[in-house]
């Protein structure tokens, strides 16, 4: 029984501690402005961030609302094999009309290899084989907003 009583003694002793502690914390405490509790205390000790939140809410739904850059693949007819400027290929505008400068990011030949990135610097493409290439293009506006798009390409064999 002395065992059960020291046992079950120090467990109601800790547990009485600990809602003393949370009595404390929640309620036990009042400041002179009349906060009651330790987080009422510290809350009022925070700045009112309600004014700044309104304005920077209204801010990003502002610009939200603008549209990211579109990438257009605006080669008219057949594709021949050869070499072509991406601007040939690829167009890019922003949400006002502006012409965006396109980056190649990458490029599939027909058989599934990517192109190394020594082959994609310089403005133009080679499209040595016929098939379906598949250019990996990204546009990036005035606002940081970004574009990334894959373009399948068909090219026919032969030469213009």
């Amino acid at each position: 029984m002395e065992q059960v009583i020291r046992t079950y003694g120090s467990f109601l002793l800790g547990a009485v501690a600990l809602g003393s502690i949370v009595w404390l914390l929640f309620q036990g405490m009042t400041d002179g402005e009349g906060h009651d509790g330790i987080f009422a205390m510290v809350g009022a000790w925070q700045e009112d961030e309600q004014s700044i939140a309104g304005v920077d809410f209204a801010g990003f739904q502002t610009e939200s609302e603008k549209e990211d850059p579109t990438l257009r693949y605006v080669w008219s007819g057949m594709l021949y094999t050869g070499e072509y400027t991406l601007e040939q290929l690829v167009t890019a505008e922003d949400y006002r009309g502006n012409h965006l400068a396109v980056v190649l990011c990458g490029v599939c030949d027909p058989e599934g290899r990517s192109w190394e990135r020594e082959n994609l610097e310089g403005d133009s493409i080679r499209l040595e084989r016929s098939g379906v290439y598949r250019l990996t293009v990204r546009a990036v506006d005035a606002w940081n907003r970004s574009t990334v798009c894959e373009i399948c390409v068909p090219v026919n064999g032969g030469v213009v």
